[in-house]
């Protein structure tokens, strides 16, 4: 995952937790691809992350 701190859509909470969408996810898949493909990025399209590789 990459986010950007200034200027970017996610905050650390003060919890430690990230919040709000990332710029990119990078999934490495083998058994998963249809998953990743499909049903993940249909999540992160709807949360508005901005870039992903499978």
């Amino acid at each position: 995952m990459l986010r950007i701190e200034n200027g970017g859509q996610s905050i650390i909470s003060e919890d430690g937790y990230v919040e709000g969408a990332l710029e990119l996810i990078v999934q490495i898949a083998a058994r998963s691809v249809s998953i990743d493909v499909n049903d993940r990025l249909k999540v992160y399209r709807r949360n508005q992350v901005q870039e992903y590789l499978v």
